[in-house]
């Protein structure tokens, strides 16, 4: 059952139920059979549900900041980033929380999450993207 919901899985802009089903799945599986031969597989798939889940919530975040609503995509993002600690692409998720903040007028909660995109991911190219939107504050 697990599988069927996670094949079913498509693109980030679209209905994200097989996700949700397949993680509810994939989690339940790792919960009554911890020990299975496939539990490193289903951890594997599980881990490539969270990348696909954070992915949407930044499809979403980033489409609120768009469209200039800004307390939206602040919260979406924000509970992103509880929801997905550790999973690959949270520079993202910082850097368009960041870029909401500053369009929303409070810069100084925006420099705080660029300076935790910075220490957190060093070597993510979106940092250049935010020193420019600070460098704008600044100058």
């Amino acid at each position: 059952l697990a599988l069927s919901h996670y094949f079913q899985v498509a693109g980030t802009d679209t209905d994200q139920t097989p996700v949700k089903n397949a993680v509810l799945t994939l989690d339940g599986f790792l919960r009554l059979y911890p020990d299975s031969a496939y539990a490193a597989e289903v951890k594997q798939k599980l881990a490539d549900c969270r990348i696909k889940q954070l992915a949407y919530e930044n499809y979403v975040g980033r489409f609120y900041l768009k469209t200039g609503k800004y307390p939206a995509a602040i919260k979406r993002l924000q509970e992103a980033l509880v929801r997905f600690p550790q999973t690959p692409k949270l520079d993202e998720t910082l850097f368009y929380l960041g870029k909401a903040h500053l369009e929303s007028g409070d810069a100084a909660q925006a420099k705080t999450v660029f300076q935790r995109l910075s220490a957190d991911y060093p070597n993510s190219p979106l940092n250049r993207d935010a020193e420019k939107l600070l460098g704008k504050l600044a100058g």
